[in-house]
């Protein structure tokens, strides 16, 4: 099984598109790893030179590889990428639902210390990375709709994240 450490350049395979991530951690949150899914795909495995790497072009998650990792499928492409101007939050957030349906905000320190339990997130706190693990193949449809930790679920979805697995058209060839 392959370990994927911070600093790694990695791709993926799925359904003939190669998508791309920095790992920014060890494993953080049940095996998770704290990683910047680039809001890139390609139609071959790229280079190290031919992948931009930005910022503002892509999201922060804590994603699970493990299936990946089992099946030797994990394309590394580059090491030594500086962390951490990926890793300058401070803070995560998650939406916890309760039994009737409805929930609130958790407002974790990086570390997963719960700061602050609210009903609604104010306009800053929408930045913040989802401090809930997704595995890596439902980070492809996110990369896919360009998501960001700004566009939440709405009321009646339940998880972290948007999901819609009946679209699976891609909105950008690289």
């Amino acid at each position: 099984m392959q370990h994927l450490r911070p600093g790694e350049l990695i791709a993926l395979e799925n359904q003939g598109a190669y998508y791309i991530f920095v790992i920014l951690s060890k494993s953080a949150f049940f095996g998770c790893q704290w990683s910047f899914a680039l809001h890139q795909f390609y139609p071959r495995l790229p280079a190290f030179e031919e992948i931009q790497l930005s910022q503002s072009e892509g999201f922060v998650a804590l994603i699970d590889f493990i299936e990946e990792r089992r099946a030797d499928s994990v394309h590394r492409i580059g090491k030594g990428i500086d962390v951490a101007p990926y890793l300058e939050f401070e803070h995560t957030k998650a939406f916890i639902r309760d039994q009737n349906g409805g929930g609130e905000w958790f407002i974790y320190a990086r570390n997963f210390q719960i700061l602050e339990k609210k009903s609604k997130l104010e306009v800053c706190e929408l930045e913040y990375p989802i401090g809930s693990g997704m595995k890596a193949r439902e980070s492809f449809e996110l990369i896919d709709k360009k998501w960001t930790p700004r566009i939440l679920v709405h009321p009646e979805e339940r998880g972290q994240f948007p999901r819609n697995s009946a679209n699976k058209s891609r909105q950008r060839t690289c």
